[in-house]
């Protein structure tokens, strides 16, 4: 690395985007949908000459999660409501869900007409296990731990709270498809693990999610909720059969399952390589004295981001425009707790007359998660992509070596 004297050097010559798998598409993935189109079977259940590749690519990923049932479905969000769905979450139901991430993992919970609960983090950027204890009610049916940007929550802390009182654990695996906790896969420890695989994610189908479960029955009623509340018989739906209830479509095409079998297959080769890349960036960021995300099990994290923490929120903006001036791939990520959100502080549902608020004493308001409002605006999120080598990131080590010189301490 060089000295802090001397002069930056440009990455590469425009940011590129932060997706991951998307950037290893290749005639692989073009192959495996051309032979899906020349069989004009894109249904998953039935066609003139299916293929089963929605079907194949369930059982590769049961195997590739070491998880009894793996369902795949259209999106991550589908995948996080098929799970609240199949364990009978509903009206009336609190789920207590991280106080910092994407959106959809409350959204989620709303849209199955229950209230979410957020508990704070800690600089993990992951629940902190001591909230959730505290948040617990008589109305909390289910807990939602995210592992934000492949990073493991403390799910030992975290099941031993849910399993002491008999509350499911749902892991939003999002952002760690193929990440670890103690050496099991993310998504595999809980009641159900969710997984997308958007286009920014390390199995990359544009669209698409999974949902990973260890018990037969919620599998089964996982199934019928995300196939229109039907029983499928060889192929075919029926609904008269005691097991069905009302469901949605949240299916997965076999254009989608086809590109997903061989993201599956590359993204081992693609955490390996984030997994050396980010092992390097975070030790050379940490001979510079950064105040870096703390990470519960550093040989299960995926490697997609290193986080540091500045000193103030105009600093951190400061330090992230700097980065992109020099052409460095930096951001804020989140940059709030997910309830500042607008349309929490005023409880906005599409048909109030159905707001799972009407009769719910849960608010919001700022100060209800300290923690997850400092921490989102002291956060330098740095994203690591497979166009990256040991180069660039000695290049980004030194422009923020340089960088955070001009500030007191180095910090």
């Amino acid at each position: 690395m060089k000295t802090q004297g001397e002069t930056m050097k440009e990455v590469t010559p425009t940011l590129p985007g932060h997706f991951l798998g998307a950037h290893l598409m290749d005639e692989e993935e073009i192959n495996e949908v051309l032979e899906v189109m020349r069989s004009k079977s894109i249904f998953r259940y039935y066609g003139p000459q299916l293929l089963g590749k929605t079907d194949q690519f369930e059982a590769e990923m049961a195997r590739f999660l070491e998880s009894e049932h793996v369902l795949a479905v259209s999106s991550g969000t589908a995948a996080l409501k098929t799970a609240l769905q199949a364990l009978g979450i509903g009206p009336g139901d609190e789920v207590i869900v991280p106080a910092y991430g994407f959106i959809a993992t409350a959204n989620a919970v709303v849209a199955c007409h229950a209230v979410p609960v957020f508990a704070d983090i800690d600089e993990s950027m992951n629940m902190d296990p001591g909230d959730v204890r505290a948040k617990i009610t008589a109305n909390t049916k289910a807990i939602i731990c995210v592992h934000v940007q492949g990073v493991a929550a403390e799910l030992e802390a975290l099941l031993d709270i849910a399993n002491g009182r008999g509350i499911p654990l749902i892991e939003d695996a999002a952002q760690a498809f193929g990440g670890t906790y103690k050496g099991r896969k993310l998504g595999t420890l809980g009641a159900a693990g969710c997984f997308s695989f958007q286009t920014n994610k390390i199995v990359s189908l544009g669209e698409g999610g999974a949902v990973a479960m260890r018990d037969n029955e919620l599998y089964q009623r996982a199934a019928i909720y995300h196939d229109q509340g039907c029983v499928r018989h060889d192929g075919f739906p029926t609904w008269n059969n005691e097991a069905c209830f009302f469901g949605e479509n949240y299916r997965m095409s076999e254009l989608s399952a086809a590109i997903g079998r061989v993201q599956l297959r590359k993204s081992r080769s693609l955490l390996k390589q984030l997994r050396e890349l980010k092992a390097q960036l975070r030790h050379n960021l940490a001979a510079m004295g950064l105040h870096l995300r703390r990470m519960p099990d550093p040989e299960g994290d995926c490697g997609v981001a290193e986080c540091f923490y500045a000193g103030d929120e105009q600093v951190r903006n400061e330090i992230i425009a700097r980065l992109k001036s020099a052409n460095v791939l930096a951001t804020p990520s989140y940059n709030s707790a997910v309830y500042e959100n607008r349309m929490f502080y005023n409880r906005r549902v599409a048909h109030s007359s159905g707001s799972p608020f009407a009769q719910s004493r849960v608010g919001y308001e700022p100060g209800l998660c300290p923690a997850a409002e400092r921490l989102a605006r002291l956060s330098v999120w740095i994203p690591v992509i497979p166009l990256y080598d040991m180069d660039t990131i000695e290049t980004i080590s030194e422009a923020v070596q340089h960088i955070m010189a001009s500030y007191e301490g180095g910090k």
